[in-house]
């Protein structure tokens, strides 16, 4: 959920951002308590997401929503 808010934050920000799993495997290999060492994460800490952030380049074209497929419920 936390990770969730902060792509949405960023997004209202005017950034873009992507949930990535990659760097989380990249803390699991034999490499992964050097990595932690090097970017000053302490001992006992895990790595459970990472997010890429950056301006973007483009904006997608929104897709119209279908007025049939939406429920209202008063």
């Amino acid at each position: 959920a936390a990770t969730q808010t902060m792509l949405l934050a960023a997004e209202s920000l005017g950034l873009g951002s992507c949930w990535s799993y990659f760097v989380t495997q990249a803390f699991q290999t034999d490499q992964g308590d050097a990595l932690k060492k090097e970017l000053g994460i302490p001992p006992g800490y895990h790595v459970y997401t990472s997010i890429v952030l950056g301006y973007k380049n483009e904006t997608p074209e929104t897709v119209p929503r279908d007025p049939r497929l939406v429920t209202y419920i008063d």
